[in-house]
């Protein structure tokens, strides 16, 4: 909407930096939220003839209160299927104070 000339005529360079950054960060959420919103389809479309066919529901959930929360598949006569997303060649399952790995445990 607004030119990058336009931006550093009316702020400083701190402002500038923080503007980057921020919109960076809302469009990379943009695309993970897209990416789940893609596999959650897919998941549906998998399970839509058992649904059908044997009349049964299910519950697609997603962001609730749980370590891997970025889908549960709530399946009638199955455990719960947890997933946890990511669109990033650059993501550790195994590092950081509380992995990924660590979560699924």
């Amino acid at each position: 909407m607004y030119s990058e000339e336009e931006i550093k005529r009316c702020f400083d360079e701190t402002t500038h930096t923080y503007l980057q950054h921020k919109n960076r960060g809302g469009s990379n959420g943009q695309k993970g939220t897209r990416y789940e919103d893609y596999f959650i389809t897919y998941q549906l479309a998998l399970l839509a003839s058992s649904v059908i066919e044997n009349d049964i529901n299910i519950d697609l959930l997603s962001q609730v209160c749980a370590f891997v929360d970025d889908l549960i598949i709530d399946c009638p006569n199955s455990p719960l299927k947890h997933y946890q997303l990511k669109n990033s060649l650059a993501v550790s399952w195994t590092s950081g104070q509380r992995s990924i790995s660590q979560d699924f445990e």
